[in-house]
Formats: structure tokens, C-alpha cells, sequence
């Protein structure tokens, strides 16, 4: 393992499903950004629509590696239920040197492995510990794990570990997801520990800056994208359950961009709309720009549903729409399956029979 490496471990209360599309962050008291939503007016954008054909082809992804399943260090835990999918490795990143990170929920470790499927090692995270999201920041490796006391725990190598609690002016707050950025740790947070359960939550939902030092948040008006500019997936006032707008904050301007997803049936070529669902999620920077993993259901028939996942890609750069490769196994219960590697190349990770599998964009 190298020694320029820190981990930090970010241990964090069980978090409430946030939807298909987060929550803006909160505005207002100490904590939160100056928002540029007060500085203008919105600036409507014409209505984008995305077509979502089921029966075009899979966009064709390089394979880097299958990493199977089983008993030996060398291999990923897996825990199968009787009526429910199974539940498996929770999230991935990638490192510096390509090699791949891989939250191993059911092993309660981070397993490392080379590009080439080597195995090189773990860290172990302790009895019981079930990791959800994984991240790389710089040369820190960070993990969300889902315990009862909404620890905030951060280790480096050599050094004692120490612990703390994500919070806003002491009061515990959950992470949903993480989401590096140039700017540092950004977390998608899901509002207040203490209000998730029997009660209606509230506190900062959307996105906020971290200190890894106190815990202590700061609410952004989006994911950091460059300096001063920030993206956001927001619910229309009035839309069906296809549509997203796509909000962009600069230092004065806010753009807001609707989406619409166009779910289609049939032959190619012939096919027709049917009503579904678009849940636009796992929120990645790349460039300046933001992807997106988007799951897509329709019903095409009382007795017939499709489902499928797509790619998007947003920002500067032209708009990337693209069908992903489907291996049939129900993963409802992996967190990331796409992660930016250190040379501007997006990667995804698959379940299939017998493992996972990390493919990379060409």
C-alpha cells in the first residue's frame, strides 16, 4: 500500500430514500453558501428530450476486469436472500494508478485490486460494518457505511484514527452520498439524524462541503462543477414522473434546463411512447461536466414492464445519452455503479453471474 495514501472512513447514520432526483440544497442560516439564485432570475431553457428506446442496442463498454465471488480474500462477499435480490458489493471507485477499490459490504472491508484483477489487499472495517458509498478525493479514500449512531469516523495510515459526527452546528446530520469535487469532500445529505424517524425530516437536504477536521457542513447550491458553478437535479412544479429540470448556478446566473424522457416500445424504428418512471441518480463530475446513472421503467403492457439504465452526461460538453450494458441480475441494492477514473474516463460496475464485473467508457 502506498504511503501517500489517508483513508478516511465516514460512518454515518442509516439514511431515508431520497427519491429518484435530490433535493435542492437548504438555504439560509450561518451554514449555508451564499445562494446566486438571489442575485437573478432564472433563465428558462427550451425543453430537452431525451429518448429512451428499448430497442436499441447497449452502448459497447471495454471489459478491465471480473472479479468473482466467494470465500477467499481474493474474492467478493455475497449475500443471496430467498425473495429478495441479493445483496452485493455496495460501490467502487477508482485510484490514481487505475487501480479499483471495492466496497465489500458482506466482508465488512474495502478490497483492492489492480487494474488487471490482482488481488493487493483490504482494510478492514470492523465486525458488522456494512459500507454504501465509496469515494476517492485526491489521494483519501472515503466510505459511507450505515450504523445507528451517526459516527463520522477518519483514520490515516499511521496515524490514529479519530472519530467525529457529520453535522450542522452540532447537530447530527445524515450523507446520503459522496461526491468528490476540486473544491474538496462534498456530500448529498438527507437532513437531520434525529428527524428521520417519526417525524417529517428537515435540515439541509442537497448538497454540502465537508469538513474532515469537525464534521461540520456547509450547504452548496449544487454539485461543484468549476469554480463558482454548480449543477443540481430539481423536480418540476408541474411534470409527470419522466421529467427532471437540470439547474445550473453561476456567480449571477441560474439556468434551468427541463428534461423530459421518452420512453419507447416496440421494433426499431416502428416503436412507440408508453408512461414510465426516470430516476436520474449517482451523480458523478467528470471534466466540468456531471453524469448521471438513470434508471428507466415502463409498462407496456398490463402484463409486460421494461427496465433498463442509461447514461447522461451533462455540462459544457455536448449531451451523452447512451443505453448501458444490462447483465440481467437484479442490483437494486448496489449504491454507485458508475465512478471517474484519474484519466477523465468513466467507469462501470456491473453485476453478472458469479461477480462483478468493471467496464470502462472507450
Amino acid at each position: 500500500m502506498k504511503e501517500r495514501r489517508h483513508l478516511a472512513l465516514v460512518l454515518i447514520v442509516a439514511a431515508a430514500c431520497t427519491g429518484p432526483h435530490p433535493a435542492p440544497a437548504a438555504s439560509g442560516p450561518p451554514h449555508s453558501s451564499p445562494s446566486p439564485t438571489a442575485l437573478s432570475s432564472p433563465v428558462q431553457m427550451d425543453e430537452l428530450v431525451l429518448t429512451a428506446d428499448f430497442s436499441e442496442p447497449a452502448a459497447q463498454w471495454q471489459r478491465v476486469v471480473f472479479l468473482p465471488f466467494g470465500s477467499h480474500r481474493e474474492q467478493l462477499g455475497l449475500k443471496q436472500f430467498p425473495e429478495s435480490p441479493s445483496s452485493l458489493p455496495s460501490a467502487f471507485a477508482i485510484d490514481v494508478d487505475g487501480s479499483i477499490w471495492i466496497a465489500d459490504r458482506w466482508k465488512s472491508r474495502l478490497a483492492h485490486f489492480s487494474a488487471a484483477g490482482a488481488y493487493l489487499g483490504e482494510i478492514p472495517l470492523g465486525p458488522g460494518i456494512r459500507t454504501e458509498d465509496l469515494a476517492m478525493q485526491g489521494p483519501d479514500l472515503l466510505v459511507i457505511t450505515r450504523v445507528a449512531n451517526g459516527q463520522l469516523i477518519v483514520a490515516q495510515i499511521g496515524q490514529e484514527a479519530k472519530s467525529l459526527t457529520l453535522n450542522d452546528h452540532g447537530r447530527a446530520v445524515v450523507a446520503v452520498a459522496l461526491a468528490p469535487s476540486a473544491s474538496g469532500l462534498t456530500a448529498e445529505t438527507g437532513g437531520f439524524s434525529d428527524a428521520l424517524f417519526g417525524g417529517t425530516p428537515s435540515g439541509p437536504m442537497g448538497f454540502a462541503a465537508v469538513d474532515l477536521t469537525t464534521g461540520q457542513i456547509r450547504t452548496l447550491p449544487g454539485l461543484p462543477l468549476r469554480s463558482e458553478e454548480y449543477f443540481s437535479l430539481r423536480e418540476p412544479a408541474l411534470s409527470g414522473e419522466q421529467d427532471v429540470d437540470l439547474e445550473f448556478v453561476g456567480t449571477n446566473t441560474v439556468s434551468v434546463q427541463p428534461v423530459h424522457v421518452d420512453i419507447r416500445v416496440g421494433d426499431q424504428g416502428r416503436s412507440r411512447s408508453i408512461k414510465g418512471l426516470a430516476g436520474f441518480g449517482e451523480l458523478v463530475r467528470l471534466d466540468g461536466d456531471v453524469c448521471a446513472f438513470v434508471r428507466i421503467a415502463g409498462v407496456e403492457s398490463p402484463n409486460h414492464q421494461v427496465a433498463g439504465t442509461w447514461l447522461a452526461r451533462f455540462g459544457r460538453s455536448p449531451v451523452v445519452w447512451e443505453r448501458l450494458p444490462d447483465r440481467g441480475i437484479a442490483d437494486e441494492l448496489q449504491k454507485r455503479h458508475i465512478a471517474a477514473g484519474p484519466d477523465g474516463t468513466l467507469y462501470l460496475m456491473l453485476a453478472q453471474k458469479g461477480g462483478m464485473e468493471i467496464l470502462r467508457r472507450p
